[in-house]
């Protein structure tokens, strides 16, 4: 009998060692490897399914869990099924492969992870971040272009970097003794400059927003008036160095001044009303996921906006969901996360940030960002399961 229990202890160690194992590579893929976030990526897919289909592990999930998990398994099936009716199934396969992504976020209700666990996986994927930074700070001075790390295009490593960064302001924001050790603050300052080398105007305003909303206010509480009035000037310093360091970021500014006859908005406003339209002639399942891309190589007339060989998708998350899933997909979708932002409040404050940045941006059609978002609202959800409580989200109210 005594065997049996040290087998079964030894099986169960093995099978959590396997799990956070795999929330590892995850974790170091988004920072630094699209390789190793697919491996991760795969390995947590299998997780889920392992976890979903065992009755032990998904009669501890609370009704609010329980529907998000339904209506996410729901939005991915409806996705996938729409793919298969209207392309050959390779081409389905393929298109639908950042699908799986979406159902990562719900392991952390099946198999929570302790503090330890958490802050170790979170080390070393923060490692990983800031060496891609670094990366983007050399591009950024050395070679006089838009900061983009390992991830060679600049909008997707922007929104990357920036649910990190928003990760640790919330993290900040309701975890008071945060100065104790200086290796958060650290991490944080680089992140924010991972965000600002990327000259991304969106990402680079929340990011302004953030430090007002959850790190200005510790720093004040921690030092008064002479820490919050270091932390200004030091971020003052940083525009001027950047602003007359890099043309990309000049350039972007002066664009910034000129309204709604900026060419980003004039390019923002042709995506959105192609796919509004898509949305109108499909209300119902849309057009197909990703499969709303205008493809500039065939549509000459959109060449002006954008240059010609790219699929160019709906700069909105919103318009995008819209025009690809439909009404329906787009209440499966959005009603999954909010019944999840209901259930821990954490989560909240995340979707509510990262919200604000799919207004103009879309950040989930692509792996690496997608990855990055998924990533960090598993963590959030993960924290919400912690020594956190309602108790402490209320005090820290807007």
């Amino acid at each position: 009998m005594n065997n049996n229990l040290a087998d079964s202890k030894s099986s169960l160690f093995s099978l959590d060692s396997a799990y956070r194992f795999s929330w590892l590579i995850f974790g170091v893929g988004c920072g630094l490897s699209q390789s190793l976030m697919s491996l991760g990526s795969t390995m947590l897919c299998l997780w889920f399914f392992y976890f979903y289909f065992q009755s032990p592990f998904r009669s501890q999930l609370t009704k609010l869990e329980s529907y998000s998990i339904v209506l996410m398994l729901a939005y991915v099936m409806v996705s996938f099924a729409k793919l298969c009716f209207d392309l050959p199934f390779s081409q389905a396969v393929d298109r639908a492969s950042p699908l799986p992504l979406f159902l990562l976020v719900f392991l952390p209700l099946f198999r929570p992870l302790s503090r330890e666990q958490m802050w170790s996986l979170l080390s070393w994927t923060f490692v990983c971040y800031m060496i891609n930074v670094f990366y983007a700070g050399y591009q950024y001075f050395g070679n006089q272009i838009e900061g983009a790390g390992f991830f060679k295009n600049p909008i997707f490593f922007a929104y990357n970097v920036f649910p990190a960064f928003l990760f640790v302001g919330l993290f900040v924001r309701f975890q008071g003794d945060f100065l104790k050790t200086y290796r958060i603050p650290f991490v944080a300052l680089v992140l924010f400059l991972g965000v600002a080398f990327s000259n991304n105007r969106m990402t680079l305003a929340l990011s302004g927003l953030l430090l007002v909303y959850c790190y200005l206010p510790r720093l004040f509480a921690r030092w008064r008036w002479k820490g919050l009035a270091v932390a200004i000037l030091s971020i003052c310093v940083l525009f001027f160095v950047m602003y007359y360091s890099n043309p990309w970021l000049k350039d972007k500014i002066v664009r910034s001044s000129w309204g709604l006859q900026g060419p980003s908005i004039q390019a923002r406003l042709v995506a959105w009303k192609y796919n509004l339209a898509l949305f109108v002639d499909n209300p119902f399942f849309g057009v197909g996921y990703r499969l709303n891309g205008i493809n500039t190589a065939e549509l000459v007339e959109y060449q002006k906006h954008w240059r010609p060989g790219y699929d160019i998708f709906a700069h909105s998350v919103f318009i995008q969901s819209l025009a690809e899933s439909g009404g329906i997909g787009f209440l499966l979708f959005f009603g999954s996360l909010f019944c999840l932002a209901k259930s821990r409040f954490f989560v909240q404050r995340f979707f509510l940030f990262m919200g604000l940045a799919g207004l103009t941006e879309n950040f989930l059609h692509n792996s690496k960002p997608l990855s990055a978002f998924m990533f960090f609202v598993a963590m959030s959800v993960a924290v919400a399961g912690l020594s956190f409580n309602q108790q402490s989200f209320d005090e820290h109210k807007l």
